[in-house]
């Protein structure tokens, strides 16, 4: 038998607890505050999501930025680099592919220094440029992917595969096969005297061998 002592404290307690219920219902459902609790959740596991997302893009972030420093940290006489008509060519495709991905990356794409970011047709004419200075000097191609074209210019920039394979699309969508052909042909001989060489793209071989074909019909 309970004495009446713990009866009463019982009681009490049953009634505090009682009470508590009624205050709290009083003020919101409980229904309510379980909603609430269980977005407060999904809310956290939506936090904890974007927390590794970030992270993820501040890796991406911290490689571009090693990129973007490697281009331009060598570079002591900025005249004399940009004399240099690879480092041009190489400036402009930065400027009109590279930056305007970092800055997408920084959410910065409706800012100013992306709407003054050089158009494509500015890089495509440095395309052009560098296809008739390989013309008018005789430039041999693979002085090219060395980075050196005339005395008392910046050496800095070296075109690659990409570079060359770009170039050639170029003068492909142009219908200037034969001068295609020249920096395709380069493209293959890039991947075959480097790592990648095996992986010859499909795009590559496709595009060599059509502007082979119609070098051929012309001529």
């Amino acid at each position: 038998m309970l004495d009446k002592k713990t009866v009463l404290l019982l009681s009490t307690t049953l009634l505090i607890v009682l009470s508590s219920f009624g205050v709290v219902g009083q003020f919101m459902p409980l229904s309510s505050l379980e909603k609430y609790y269980d977005l407060e959740r999904k809310l956290f596991d939506h936090f904890e999501t974007h927390v590794k997302q970030q992270k993820s893009l501040l890796n991406v972030l911290k490689t571009r930025y090693k990129h973007h420093l490697s281009m331009t940290e060598n570079v002591t006489d900025a005249e004399a680099y940009i004399s240099n008509p690879l480092n041009m060519l190489s400036l402009m495709r930065r400027m009109t592919a590279d930056w305007s991905i970092t800055l997408a990356l920084l959410n910065r794409s409706n800012t100013g220094e992306e709407r003054i970011l050089p158009a494509i047709n500015e890089y495509t004419n440095a395309v052009d440029s560098i296809n008739k200075l390989q013309q008018v000097y005789q430039l041999d191609m693979n002085d090219l992917s060395s980075g050196v074209l005339f005395q008392n210019t910046h050496k800095s920039s070296q075109l690659t595969e990409s570079d060359y394979l770009y170039i050639g699309q170029h003068l492909y969508s142009k219908k200037r096969f034969s001068d295609a052909k020249r920096w395709f042909e380069m493209a293959l001989k890039q991947r075959k005297d480097t790592k990648g060489g095996k992986r010859l793209t499909e795009q590559l071989l496709e595009y060599l061998g059509l502007t082979s074909c119609f070098v051929g019909d012309r001529e």
